[in-house]
C-alpha cells in the first residue's frame, strides 16, 4: 500500500471557524497531532474578488485551502452558509489514530455531526 485517503464531511459547523486564520490554526495543530511535516499552504476564497465577479450562487461560497505535506496533502472546502466542511487527507503515515483526528477536527470546527471514510491507495504499489 502506498498511502491512505481519508475523507471527512462535517455538518452543522460554526461558520465563524471557517476563516483563513481558523483554518491555518487547525492545519498547524492537526499536522503536529498526526506528525506530518507542513510545506506550502495555499488559500482560495472570495475575499479578494471584485463583487461583480462573485457568483449569485452564494450557498457555495466559502474558503478552500491546500496544505502540502512531505509526500502528502490536506485539502479543505468550507460552505459558510450551509455550515458544512469537506476535507481530504492523503497521507503515507498510517500510524495515527483516524478517529482521534476526526474528533479533533469536528471539535475545532464545532461540528454537530461528521462522516469519516478511509480508502487504501496503491494497493499493488511496492513503495
Amino acid at each position: 500500500m502506498y498511502g491512505l485517503e481519508i475523507t471527512l464531511d462535517l455538518y452543522g459547523c460554526d461558520p465563524k471557524t471557517f476563516t483563513r486564520t481558523g483554518i491555518k490554526g487547525w492545519l498547524e495543530e492537526l499536522c503536529r497531532t498526526i506528525d506530518m511535516n507542513r510545506e506550502d499552504l495555499h488559500f482560495w476564497d472570495y475575499q479578494s474578488m471584485p463583487k461583480r465577479q462573485i457568483p449569485d450562487d452564494m450557498d457555495l461560497a466559502g474558503t478552500s485551502a491546500v496544505q502540502f505535506l512531505t509526500a502528502s496533502n490536506i485539502t479543505i472546502h468550507t460552505l459558510d452558509l450551509l455550515g458544512e466542511c469537506y476535507i481530504n487527507i492523503f497521507t503515507r503515515n498510517a500510524t495515527f489514530n483516524i478517529k482521534a483526528m476526526a474528533d479533533f477536527t469536528g471539535s475545532w470546527f464545532k461540528a454537530k455531526n461528521y462522516e469519516c471514510r478511509m480508502m487504501e491507495r496503491g494497493k499493488e504499489s511496492k513503495a
